[in-house]
Formats: structure tokens, sequence, C-alpha cells
């Protein structure tokens, strides 16, 4: 690719300036702060568009840029790919750009376009993204010139180059970052308080929550049971109560009953005794009475008999005295049949004759026979103990119900606890998902970088080596890295020799060779020195010169002094000479 052609309408300082560049050295000069960076930027703009975001800077790239004066903040490049040109055109306040072929025909709708940067002109064209060209082709001072405390940056940059083939992107740290970012910020099985680790332990006591919960339901579910068995052996007692209450009423109803009617004969027996007592005593007045009567009458009989000699009266005498004896034996007789009582067996049978009949009622309803035939005292001792035992039965119940009521409290809280486990299941999903997708990048990235250590690294290599022998007058010719020791060069005198302990120049040297090796792994695509050389010596920088003398690709050196002009004039390198000024 060549830059043909650019033309600044308006961008930082710089209004209305044309530049036409030529393929090979291109040599632009001008004082500080005349804008030779701002050029630079310009170009980078036009194909990747300028940032708006401030990203931790004082100003954004749009703000920095921005036109000083009320103009146009816009313009064009001509450039050239695989022999076609072609031009584009953005429009930096509206980030619009347009893109045309050597024929005028609008093409912008062949590349992708990006919300923020638009038309996305470098990525397709040049093949790399913004940050490659910001850390391959382009080169300025600040990353070039290397003090005490930045040397262990720039070292940093070589590993990672070697590493990567991006200076800004070491393997090693990325891979520890994202470990450390799955311990800081996941936790793994062997970790103690890391997140998941809490989530876990969370988790565990809300399945025993839970478990003590789902036991609290089947205690329950017991329990419930239970109180449905205490309510059915309930129901039997109260109704078993019932049948003997039944037959126990009957019983002493008849038992009572039979109690009275014997009382009653007993008495019956007594008062008739007495009176058959008092019956006989008063016969026995009465005969006594008759008998002095008789005798009277014997008496006066006799002496009527011896006064008037007349039996008749004698035969009068026997036949009231046979009359007397018949009528008081009659009176007895009458008096012993009103005394006649039943026979107190016949009165029991008649009575237990009526009890069984209500009895053989209840056997009809199906009350157990033998129940019935059971006595009283043993009817009453059943009663008592099916109410001792109801009574129990009741407490039991009483006991279960406030049991479950504790339960009840509890076993409510079962979907709540649920809801928090599947709430803590889902953030643990969300961490193993994600510790899964950092471990996957790990693995993907431990392939691609022995992927890129066996494809592209090599090749990379030899170009690095072959820009550093240049770039050092050949005093390094070897390199090596390994992850122990790091960089190492090889001198002349075939010793290994850190990178790290070289000298300040020397690493400057290195730097850039690397840079110019990881260049050639693009293509021929321009490279971009501005103020590279402004800490080098004349002795290295006409080493680094005479390295692009025969340089086949574009090359733009932007600096503030003579020093590039003088030794390339010197050296006889054809070059391309612009003074911004004018």
């Amino acid at each position: 690719m060549i830059i043909k052609k650019i033309q600044i309408n308006g961008f930082g300082n710089l209004e209305n300036k044309t530049i036409e560049f030529n393929n090979g050295l291109n040599l632009l000069y001008g004082e500080n702060e005349s804008g030779k960076s701002t050029i630079i930027n310009f170009i980078k703009c036009i194909f990747y568009g300028i940032n708006r975001n401030k990203a931790g800077n004082e100003f954004s790239e749009f703000e920095r840029f921005k036109p000083w004066k009320d103009i146009d903040f816009s313009g064009k490049i001509d450039y050239e790919i695989d022999g076609k040109t072609y031009t584009a055109f953005r429009d930096f306040n509206r980030n619009n750009c347009k893109v045309y072929d050597s024929n005028g025909n609008d093409i912008t709708n062949t590349f992708n376009k990006d919300k923020t940067r638009g038309v996305e002109l470098g990525m397709t064209h040049l093949g790399i993204d913004e940050e490659t060209f910001v850390n391959t082709l382009l080169i300025n001072q600040k990353e070039i010139s290397v003090d005490m405390q930045s040397q262990k940056n720039i070292v940093q940059k070589l590993s990672n180059i070697l590493q990567s083939g991006q200076e800004n992107i070491s393997f090693e740290k990325i891979k520890t970052k994202l470990q450390k970012k799955v311990l800081d910020e996941i936790g793994t099985d062997r970790s103690q308080n890391k997140p998941i680790n809490l989530i876990d332990r969370e988790i565990l006591e809300k399945k025993q929550q839970r478990l003590n919960l789902l036991n609290n339901r089947d205690k329950k579910d017991i329990l419930d049971e239970s109180s449905k068995g205490i309510e059915e052996q309930l129901k039997k007692i109260n109704s078993d109560m019932e049948e003997i209450k039944e037959i126990l009423e009957i019983k002493e109803k008849y038992s009572d009953l039979l109690n009275e009617k014997e009382k009653t004969y007993e008495l019956t027996l007594k008062v008739n005794e007495k009176e058959k007592q008092e019956k006989i005593s008063k016969s026995k007045k009465q005969f006594k009475i008759f008998l002095s009567i008789i005798s009277l009458f014997a008496i006066l009989t006799a002496g009527i008999l011896c006064y008037y000699k007349n039996y008749y009266w004698i035969i009068l005498e026997i036949v009231f005295a046979i009359l007397a004896i018949i009528i008081l034996k009659c009176s007895n007789k009458i008096d012993s049949k009103d005394n006649h009582v039943l026979d107190f067996t016949v009165i029991k049978e008649e009575v237990n004759k009526k009890e069984q009949k209500e009895l053989d009622k209840l056997i009809q309803k199906g009350i157990k026979e033998t129940l019935i035939e059971r006595k009283i005292s043993e009817l009453k001792s059943l009663i008592s103990g099916l109410e001792k035992k109801k009574n129990d039965l009741i407490l039991d119940g009483h006991k279960i119900k406030i049991e479950e009521g504790s339960l009840r409290e509890n076993i409510d809280r079962l979907s709540e606890v649920e809801e928090q486990l599947a709430s803590l299941e889902e953030k643990k999903n969300v961490l193993s998902t994600r510790r899964k997708v950092i471990n996957i990048a790990i693995d993907k990235l431990s392939e691609a970088y022995e992927e890129l250590k066996q494809d592209v690294i090599p090749k990379m290599e030899e170009n690095i080596k072959q820009s550093i022998k240049e770039t050092t007058n050949n005093r390094y010719e070897k390199i090596y890295y390994n992850n122990e020791a790091g960089i190492l060069a090889e001198n002349s005198l075939g010793e290994l020799v850190p990178v790290s302990k070289l000298s300040i120049g020397t690493i400057d040297q290195f730097y850039l060779g690397f840079r110019f090796g990881i260049s050639k792994n693009l293509g021929e695509l321009p490279i971009i020195l501005d103020e590279c050389f402004a800490y080098f010596d004349d002795v290295r920088l006409k080493n680094i010169l005479s390295c692009l003398k025969d340089t086949n690709r574009q090359i733009i050196i932007a600096t503030c002094s003579d020093r590039e002009k003088i030794i390339l004039d010197d050296l006889a390198i054809k070059y391309d000479y612009f003074n911004i000024k004018y």
C-alpha cells in the first residue's frame, strides 16, 4: 500500500494543507508544534475514524483535533493498493466517510460500518485494526526513547512481541490475569472465601434448611395421619361406649326392677307373715272365747240336763260344738288363702325374659352377643377403661395440634427457602459458566499461543533478528526468549546477554529493530516514524537510516531536525522532502 496524497481541510492547527507522498522514503520536516504529529494522526483518523471517548484522558481525540478555527473538520486521502487507487473522504464532525474507486464510483457500502467510528476503512483495506496500526506501523518518539525508569517496560514490550506478536499483549500476563480473575472474582474448588465458595456455603445451608422443612412436612404428614388415627379411635371408642351404655342401661334398668321386686316380695312376705301371726293369734283368741262359750254352754247344758233331764240339749250342744269347730277351721282356711304369695323365681324369670327381649333387639342392631353377656360390673369397668383411653387420646390429639401449628409456621417458609435456593443456584450457574468461559478462553489462548509459536513467531523472529542485526550494525545477530530468563541476545563473542543489561541506546535499537521486524509481517504497509531519532547519536542514526536504503516500502519520517536530511544526503539515499511551512 502507498499513501499518495492527503488533503486536510481542517484538523487541529492545520487547514487547507495538501501533501503528495511518494513510494520509498519521505522526509516530513517541521519545527516543534508545526503540525507533524497532527498530520500523522490525521492519516490514522482517516483510516479508523476519530475517537470521542476520553478513556481517562483530559480530552478525547475529537476534542484534541477539532479545528481551532471555524472551518470544516474534514479531509481526504488518496492511496494505492495492489495497483488500484482509492479516495476516502471523512467528515469528522459527523464521522461520515465516503470511499471512491479510481473511476469515481462510490464503494462505501462495501465496507463495514462502526456505530461510533463510521466506515471501517483501515480494517478492510489495511487488514489490521487501529491498535495494531498504532503498535506496529506508527512509531513515535515516546515509544523509542528509553530512560532508566521505563527501561523495564520496553524490555517487557520486546518480550510481549516475541510471545504474541503484539508489544502490548503478554501471553503470560493475560493468562495470569485470567487465572487471577477466576480466583478473585469467582473462586475454585480449593479456594475458601471467594464468591462461588460463599454461594456454595449458602446453598449448603439452604439445602439443610429445606431438608429440615421437608422433614417437618413429612413429620406433619405423620402427625396428620396420627391425628386422623386418633379421631378414628375416638370415634370407635364413642361408638363402643354408646353400645355398652345401651346394654348397661337395659341391664341396670332390669336389675333395679328385679331388686325392687325382690324388696317388694320380701316385704310382702314379712307383711303376710305378720298378718298370718296376727290371724293365728286372733284365731286362738276366738278359739279360746269359743271354747269358753262352749264350756259355758256345756255347763249350762249339763245343768239343764240335770235339772230337766232333757237329752235334746245335749244333742244340740254337740251339734253346736261341731258347727263351731267347722266354722273356726273354715275361717282359718280362708285366712290362709287370702295370704298366698307367688314364688320369687317366677317373678325373676318374667323380669329376665323382658330384659332378654330388649337385649335381643340390640343384637339385631349389630351389637356383639359376647358384649351383651357381660355383667354390669364388667360393663362399667369397660366404660371406665374407654373413658381413660378417650381422655388420653384427646390429650394426645391436643399435643399433636400444638406441634402441627408449630410445624406449619416453619413449613410456610419452605417456598421462600426454595426461592432463595433457586436464586443461589442461578448465581452459582452464572459464576460457573463465567469460570468455564474464562477457562475455555485460557485453553484457546494456550492453543493459539502454541500455534503462534509454531507458525507465526518463527517467521517473525527471523524478521526481527534480521532487523536487529541491521539496526545494531551486526553486533547482535541472534536473540532468544524463554519464560524464565526473558530475552537474551548473543553478542559477537558468542555470549548470551539479557537485553535488560544492555545500554539504553542499544535497547532503543533493539526496540526499533523489533518494530521493523514486525512490520515486515504485515505486508508492504507504510511505516511512519514520528520524531523517533531525537535521542539517537549520529552514529546510531546513520546506521538506522542506512537500513532503510534498499527498502521497497513507503516510509514517512517526521522530524524537527535536519540531521536525517544531512545523513540521507551523505549516504546518497533517495528520498522526498516536505517542509510543512510551505
